[in-house]
C-alpha cells in the first residue's frame, strides 16, 4: 500500500482502535461541551467500521502488532447525490509519532484506495488542533478547499 507500514485494519484491531478513538474524543475537547461517550455505540461503530468501511492503520516500527495511527474512511453519500464518496470518520496519530510522514502515509494510502476505487474523498478538520498544518498538508496532497472540507478527486 503506502512506503510506510500502512495495512487495513483486521478484526483483532479493534480493542486498539477503540482506545484510539478515546484518544481523540480527549483531543477534540468535546467533554468540555457536555459530551460523554457511548461505549456501546463506540464498539458497534468502529466493529462496523473494520468489517464493512475503509480503515487503514500505521502499524509500530518496531512492533507490528501495535497501531500508532489510523484513518478510516467511511463509504457513504452526500446528502444531495446519489454517488458514493469516501467520508473521513476518524483520523488520529500517537502523539508520540506524530508527524508528517506519518500523516502523509495515511492520506497517501487512502488516496490509492480512492483512485482504485474511482471514490472521491471527502476530509473534515473536526478537531481545530493543529488545524492550519491539517489544512496545508491535505492542499500539499492535492485535496480541494471546499469550504470547511476538503475534497481529492481521483
Amino acid at each position: 500500500m503506502s512506503k510506510l507500514d500502512i495495512k487495513f485494519a483486521q478484526a483483532d484491531d479493534i480493542p486498539q482502535l477503540i482506545s484510539l478513538a478515546y484518544a481523540t474524543f480527549k483531543d477534540s475537547k468535546l467533554e468540555e461541551l457536555g459530551q460523554e461517550v457511548d461505549e456501546e455505540k463506540l464498539y458497534e461503530e468502529i466493529t462496523d467500521s473494520v468489517l464493512n468501511q475503509v480503515v487503514l492503520v500505521k502499524r509500530n516500527d518496531l512492533n507490528n502488532k501495535k497501531i500508532d495511527g489510523v484513518l478510516s474512511l467511511q463509504i457513504s453519500q452526500a446528502w444531495f447525490s446519489k454517488n458514493p464518496i469516501l467520508m473521513s470518520t476518524f483520523f488520529f496519530i500517537k502523539p508520540e509519532v506524530r508527524s508528517f510522514s506519518v500523516a502523509k502515509s495515511l492520506l497517501n494510502a487512502a488516496q490509492e484506495y480512492a483512485i482504485i476505487n474511482k471514490l472521491p474523498i471527502v476530509f473534515d478538520i473536526f478537531v481545530q488542533k493543529d488545524a492550519e498544518k491539517k489544512k496545508k498538508l491535505l492542499k500539499y496532497l492535492g485535496f480541494k478547499d471546499f469550504g470547511s472540507s476538503f475534497v481529492f478527486v481521483p
